[in-house]
């Protein structure tokens, strides 16, 4: 019998939806917002799928909120090996992983963002395989599968021998705390295996060089675009905040700011106020620099929930052309909790690349039904 580590980090993700950028050392606060855990949930859609492709796997795990719970919902065998505390650290991360390397597991599965890869980082080095299962906000390492479900099917591919060997890649981290401040401050931290496959493996992120003039020409064409007296929610990133710099405005640089009419109205707004006025909203949306996602890395805020009240017409996509040349092709994806919304988004869409210009390019949203092609069955 092949064994699988699970590591789940429960509080992952949490802070995205109410604009804290991030959930570390601020769990308490995300609380108090009125943040939910969203981890448990992909991990189980992670579990299912390979469940459905490796049944005889056995998990070995942490107690009940680090993956226990996750593994009996999904249906496969289970051995914990440890407690934890509640709620969950950093130690309890590494310690789980270090048991796991002591008890031989074939992979190690964690769930969480680049917070929980420093954590096994730190305990596995390049000593045990191991693939990360996106849950987090920013995700800027290459350590994490596309999907919760292309996760599944990667790990049933390396667990029943079909997969061709692993690869290092990269481990990096952000600084919450400056983050917060504004200040993007990425750094290399090391390398890790992962089981090599491409097609389900998302990219480092990575930022456009020397396209300054493109994106405020770019700027310039979105505050045109706008509606008079529209209400727009400016999303992350540099190219979105040109979009601010065009009309003098700070920007939030992971987080979405309100404006109407070049005016500010509110700044780093959560999930609840794009809620609030999601039936007249407007949407400025930028992909991340070389993962090419759309939705679903360090914009949260914007959730099945508000994206359901908000027709396609009024989400307008944003890209410099070196941004989209730098994806070789590759659909633009989606990532989020909700495969009906998800699926309403996908298709050729129209991404706004400058004054007078625009481009027709594929949104796709990887599924396990996506992922099928890659020869597991």
């Amino acid at each position: 019998m092949r064994r699988a580590g699970l590591i789940v980090n429960p509080a992952a993700g949490m802070g995205g939806s109410v604009a804290l950028k991030g959930t570390d050392g601020v769990y308490h606060e995300a609380r108090r917002r009125g943040a939910r855990p969203t981890a448990p949930a992909r991990a189980v859609r992670t579990l299912r799928t390979l469940r459905s492709l490796a049944p005889d796997v056995l998990v070995l795990t942490c107690a009940r909120p680090m993956g226990q719970d996750e593994v009996s919902t999904a249906g496969l065998a289970v051995e914990a090996l440890l407690p934890v505390g509640d709620p969950t650290t950093a130690q309890d991360t590494r310690r789980a992983a270090t048991a796991m390397i002591e008890r031989g597991v074939d992979l190690l599965l964690f769930v969480g963002g680049d917070g929980t890869a420093t954590d096994v980082h730190t305990a596995v080095d390049q000593r045990l395989p191991v693939l990360g299962i996106p849950a987090g906000v920013k995700m800027h390492s290459a350590v994490f599968a596309q999907t919760p479900e292309a996760a599944g099917m990667l790990a049933a591919r390396h667990l029943t021998g079909r997969t061709t060997g692993l690869d290092h890649r990269e481990v990096m981290d952000v600084d919450e705390e400056l983050l917060r401040t504004g200040v993007l401050a990425p750094r290399l931290l090391g390398y890790l295996e992962v089981p090599r496959d491409g097609a389900l493996l998302q990219q480092p992120k990575r930022r456009a060089s020397n396209v300054d003039g493109e994106r405020r020409a770019l700027g310039r064409a979105v505050a045109a675009e706008l509606a008079p007296g529209a209400l727009v929610a400016v999303g992350p990133g540099t190219t979105a905040g040109a979009v601010m710099e065009t009309f003098g405005l700070d920007h939030t640089l992971l987080g979405f700011d309100l404006i109407r009419d070049g005016r500010l109205v509110a700044a780093d707004v959560q999930e609840r106020d794009l809620l609030a006025h999601a039936d007249e909203l407007h949407v400025v949306l930028a992909p991340t620099g070389g993962q090419g996602f759309l939705l679903g890395r360090g914009n949260q805020q914007l959730s099945p929930a508000v994206l359901r009240r908000i027709p396609q017409q009024r989400i307008l996509i944003v890209a410099v052309l070196e941004r989209l040349a730098s994806l070789q092709g590759q659909p633009l994806l989606i990532d989020v909790d909700d495969p009906e919304v998800a699926g309403a988004l996908c298709g050729m869409r129209r991404i706004l690349t400058g004054p007078g210009r625009a481009a027709v390019y594929p949104v796709e949203a990887p599924s396990l039904a996506s992922v099928k092609s890659c020869g597991m069955r």
